[in-house]
């Protein structure tokens, strides 16, 4: 119609079409004009935005390609760290309202530290004068000799109070639970898994009899599946069945319990702390002692909080240096695109409208990324899991759930508006004239280069610090395997026993049987020597008392020194390599019924006696108080490491097994022995076998539980070092990408320099140098940073300093020469320029 009125007024068809073209702006844009009015605008130019970003990554499959791997192996390493971290620290525990669920334990005013454990006494003024809780229990147990179905086995037995449960809110999947009328009945309840493993169900299980304890106990409930607190426990049983230490300065018992709905934890603690200054002042074994109550969460995760965040940091950086080195070809995708941009700057593309579009393709590479991370950081996690510690609480509980993809849509989004605001900028200030006659040119000069030179030092710096971190965890760990422990662990078989129990008092059948076992193993092909421990090293769970000297100091209730307790048998030291460094060892003449003696380590000696001769000092512990003559010190040994490699030896005591049999408790019975040590385990299993094949064995070496002492250490380094190596190969592979990209923007320059007469050793130096002037800044920024950060490791590093110089020298001399090598080639590559070439090109 338009046409026709310019026809009317006598112009040519060709003038006429051409005026009405211009008049209504094209029928392209009348086209858009109608859709936008028909239609959501934002979500039809989403729509065509992205599927131009996948077929412009479709067409730059190279480009891309290094992209979307680059970034998924940033999404994948903080998958799998957030997804350790989501389920141990951040998830809660699978009970009911488990934010209510406290851990009660004494606090010591003196020494400003709390003790796992609590007197029975403390325990019940506890319970019945507070205001605060709604359940409150204690427990009480460990691994020992249980019968189901005639066949004897290790089981891990707690003796609990009967609002325990009710602290939980667990309720049996099959069976019930016992009341407080039947807490002197020997009942028991069981794990589902164990449950399952010895009956087949759990509605199996009911009615059957299980014998631990020295007790025949009907099984009347089984705890619902994945209910297993503490740890791993097979058994529950009332606690009533063994007698209650009345003692108030004997601590046994861990204690836990459930807020009242409308109490919060300040009020639990001011509630408890009332009550223990109220026992402080009424009991003289009370003195300093007040009341913790911290979330049964936080306790259970204590040891693992600093090796989590740890790797949640190194991941960070990881990702951060990922996201320096995807803006790096982010900026290299958008020169070789520079001519693109201003040719749909010249046809009308907006500054908006080419910011949207490269922002788009930005997430839709970041999108792409997080698909192949989650799949990469999936693989990754199930082979962390099996390498990571056993005693990693939750371990079991770690998945990927929605809370880990939320946390990398957020992280996906973040990232890739990150590196795509550069390019973004670029587009949306393109010039038309000099994009569509030299782009390339254009973008190499000015704030272009900077800003890379910038992202290489970034990169170098956090390389830096990781491999610093890496470093010092590294040396700490070398340092900690090779600590002198005090005894050996070369060759020396752990059989673990447990003798039926008979009752409260000490056994004369489960000493004999011990005495002849050790006896029959001396005697094996290939074994030097024998003894048994009851508290093997390196496990928590161990007995300690306050001891006092006779002529010694003397002290006041509260503030008896404390001591390691440790039962042995003749010949142990020897066995260990322990040296013996004054007196004499243990024997057969050190009976039951005989004079009691006793053996100190050098710290307890050092500590009481200095210089002084400690043998013939009569020592008095709280398992000996009641023998007015005490102990006799008969002998002084070296230090030794026993409860973790790196925990210096604290005082020890050792008594003779004989005088000190105990209740049919479990000892093991080591054999130092010159074969391989698991070659022993079947003739020790048939000897202990027909002295009584109710007593059940088990195997392991004293190697194994040192490697599993240094777990945790050794967790931290592989992971903290495998992410060092991933942020130092991306960071190298930035140096060499923006080198490479920079020799080719000066191909030209390089070229005329020659003509000119430049020597080709000049432009390598040059190059070299321009490189490693980044490089250098790179290494000044990341030691400023590290000498910062490595305090925070300070803590689980064993006797290292966190400023190590060695370690740090060693660390930028690895970078600068790695980086060294990654800028040799582009280096090479423009002294080896043809000017022919170049100007030809040009």
């Amino acid at each position: 119609m338009e046409t026709q009125d310019n026809l009317s007024r006598g112009m040519s068809q060709a003038e006429a079409e051409r005026r009405a073209r211009l008049e209504l702006g094209g029928v392209q844009r009348l086209k858009e004009d109608l859709r936008d009015q028909r239609s959501v605008p934002w979500i039809d130019h989403l729509r065509q935005d992205v599927g131009y970003g996948i077929r412009t990554i479709l067409h730059t499959e190279i480009a891309s390609a290094a992209i979307i791997a680059t970034f998924a192996l940033g999404i994948g390493a903080n998958a799998t760290i957030f997804s350790l971290i989501n389920s141990v620290l951040l998830s809660p525990l699978p009970y009911d309202a488990p934010d209510r669920i406290v851990v009660v334990e004494p606090f010591w005013k003196n020494t400003g530290k709390t003790g796992p454990v609590s007197s029975a006494p403390d325990f019940h003024d506890w319970r019945e004068q507070n205001h605060v809780f709604r359940f409150l229990a204690y427990h009480a147990g460990r691994e020992v000799r249980v019968v189901a179905n005639g066949i004897p086995s290790f089981a891990s037995v707690q003796l609990v109070t009967p609002e325990f449960f009710n602290v939980f809110g667990m309720v049996p999947v099959s069976g019930r639970l016992w009341t407080e009328v039947e807490e002197t009945t020997p009942l028991a309840v069981v794990s589902h898994r164990w449950a399952v493993d010895r009956f087949g169900d759990a509605g199996g299980a009911i009615g059957k009899t299980v014998e631990a304890v020295g007790r025949a106990a009907a099984i009347i409930g089984v705890a619902a599946p994945g209910f297993s607190y503490p740890n791993s426990t097979d058994i529950w049983m009332p606690s009533s069945l063994i007698p209650v230490n009345p003692n108030r300065g004997g601590h046994s018992y861990f204690v836990i319990g459930r807020l009242k709905a409308d109490v919060d934890l300040d009020e639990a603690r001011t509630d408890m702390q009332a009550i223990a200054a109220r026992l402080e002042q009424g009991f003289p074994e009370n003195r300093f002692k007040s009341v913790a109550v911290t979330p049964l969460l936080d306790r259970l995760t204590s040891e693992a909080q600093s090796t989590l965040w740890l790797l949640f940091g190194t991941v960070i950086g990881v990702m951060l240096i990922a996201c320096v080195n995807v803006a790096h070809l982010q900026l290299a995708r958008a020169a070789a695109r520079g001519r693109e941009m201003a040719i749909r700057s010249a046809i009308g593309g907006g500054p908006g409208r080419l910011v949207r579009q490269v922002l788009t393709e930005s997430v839709v590479l970041g999108s792409a990324g997080a698909f192949v991370g989650l799949a990469f950081g999936w693989i990754t996690l199930n082979t962390f899991l099996a390498m990571a510690p056993d005693d990693i609480p939750r371990l079991s509980e770690v998945r990927v759930d929605g809370r880990v993809l939320l946390f990398t849509l957020v992280v996906t989004v973040l990232c890739s508006v990150l590196f795509g605001v550069g390019p973004a900028r670029r587009a949306g200030r393109a010039d038309v004239t000099d994009g569509l006659r030299q782009y390339r040119r254009a973008v190499a000069s000015g704030v272009a280069p900077r800003f890379r030179s910038t992202l290489v030092i970034a990169e170098v710096a956090l390389s830096l610090v990781l491999l610093v971190a890496s470093g010092l965890l590294l040396r700490s760990f070398v340092e900690l395997s090779g600590v002198d422990l005090g005894f050996s662990t070369d060759r020396v078989l752990v059989t673990t026993t447990a003798y039926p129990v008979a009752g409260p008092g000490p056994d004369s059948r489960a000493t004999t049987f011990h005495r002849d076992l050790i006896e029959q193993v001396r005697k094996l092909p290939g074994v030097r020597q024998a003894a048994g421990v009851m508290f093997m090293p390196f496990v928590a769970l161990r007995a300690n008392s306050g001891y006092t000297i006779d002529g010694g100091p003397s002290y006041q209730q509260g503030e008896t020194p404390l001591s390691q307790i440790q039962v042995i048998t003749p010949g142990y030291f020897a066995t260990m390599n322990t040296p013996v460094r004054l007196g004499r060892d243990f024997d057969d003449n050190d009976q039951y019924g005989r004079p009691q003696v006793a053996i100190v380590n050098e710290r307890l000696a050092h500590d009481v006696f200095g210089p002084a001769n400690p043998l013939g000092r009569t020592i008095r512990t709280g398992m000996t108080m009641e023998s007015m003559n005490g102990m006799r010190i008969v002998g002084v040994v070296a230090d030794a490491r026993q409860l973790a490699p790196e925990t210096p030896a604290l005082p020890e005591i050792f008594l003779p097994y004989l005088q000190h049999p105990g209740p049919g408790a479990l000892l093991s019975v080591l054999a130092l022995t010159s074969l391989e040590p698991a070659s022993l385990s079947a003739s020790i299993r048939e000897t202990a076998r027909r002295l009584n094949p109710d007593v059940p064995v088990r195997f392991s070496t004293m190697e194994e539980l040192f490697k599993r002492a240094l777990s945790y250490p050794r967790f931290r380094t592989v992971l903290v070092g495998a992410f060092a190596l991933l942020a130092v190969m991306l960071s190298l592979v930035g140096v060499y990408s923006v080198l490479s990209y920079l020799v080719a923007e000066r191909t030209a320059e390089i070229g005329v320099r020659l003509a000119l007469g430049a020597l080709r050793r000049d432009i390598f130096s040059r190059v070299i140098g321009e490189s490693m002037r980044v490089v250098v800044i790179g290494l000044a920024v990341g030691l400023a940073i590290a000498l910062v950060a490595a305090q925070a490791i300070q803590a689980v590093l064993f006797d290292i300093s966190p400023r190590d110089p060695i370690t740090i020298a060693a660390v930028i001399g690895l970078l600068a020469v790695t980086a060294l090598a990654a800028s040799g080639i582009p280096a090479l590559r423009a002294a080896s320029v043809d000017p022919l070439v170049a100007l030809r090109d040009e």
